[in-house]
């Protein structure tokens, strides 16, 4: 396909045309196609967002989104409803409208919250479900709001973890790392400086001295270093831990770098 290979104004010709197309057949059979539209709208408001049309992306997601919700309780439909609230949230978090784009996440999760109680629900739905966590916590922290970042990652990474116990599919390790990672710098933020330095060391444990994330170590540890006393203790991570870990970051980086 265009889309895939990266050639989006091709891609967004061909697109259109399938609109076009599938409107007609619904009209000419007395039958809407509405999922197979549904399908069509979500991907060219994605190749809208990636050629920089946002209105344009806004308004075929909120086609995609019209046809979903003409399929009613179809389980296929109310997983992809999921999957374009989180792409509306995304697109109105790119526009510097964190505010209207957590109210979407905010749906999205519980819309898949309530379908995993269902029997039928599609199995790729708890990835989806943790993806949208992890979006989530992204733009409530961008927004200012590291306290609901952090509960927001953290349920990320759980939810993550269980999976790969499960499933141990790179997926889910991808996922929880991200979400371990993100809140380092969430915690931080917060001054929950014990709470950044587990979530690093649950990291290191899972993937040993990766340099990205002993970099982040250094990163953090030397931030702390010029902290008052009393702003380390508050964050339970007084300057002796703080020193003392520090050290043994050093001491990784070193053994990575002569290996």
């Amino acid at each position: 396909m265009a889309l895939q290979a990266g050639q989006l104004d091709e891609a967004y010709l061909q697109l259109t045309q399938a609109v076009d197309l599938l409107d007609h057949l619904g009209r000419a059979g007395g039958q809407p196609r509405h999922l197979n539209l549904a399908i069509a709208h979500m991907n060219l408001s994605s190749t809208c967002a990636q050629l920089g049309r946002h209105d344009e992306a806004l308004e075929e997601n909120e086609r995609a989104l019209a046809n979903l919700d003409a399929l009613g309780d179809e389980p296929t439909a109310r997983f992809m409803q999921v999957a374009s609230l989180q792409a509306r949230g995304m697109l109105l978090a790119t526009a510097g409208e964190p505010g209207p784009a957590i109210t979407l996440y905010d749906r999205a999760i519980d819309l898949a919250e309530t379908l995993l109680t269902e029997e039928d629900a599609p199995e790729e739905l708890p990835e989806l479900l943790t993806q949208v966590r992890i979006t989530a916590s992204v733009t409530r922290f961008e927004a200012g709001r590291p306290d609901q970042a952090r509960a927001q990652a953290r349920a990320a990474a759980s939810e993550a973890w269980d999976r790969y116990e499960v499933t141990g599919t790179p997926q889910a390790v991808d996922q929880y790392l991200t979400s371990e990672m993100n809140l380092v710098t969430f915690c931080e933020a917060a001054a929950d400086y014990a709470g950044a330095e587990d979530a690093l060391f649950r990291v290191l444990k899972l993937v040993g001295p990766q340099p990205e994330v002993l970099a982040r170590g250094r990163q953090l540890y030397q931030a702390l270093e010029r902290l008052e006393d009393d702003a380390l203790r508050a964050g339970n991570l007084p300057r002796d831990e703080v020193e003392e870990s520090l050290a043994e970051i050093e001491r990784m980086i070193s053994e990575t770098a002569h290996a």
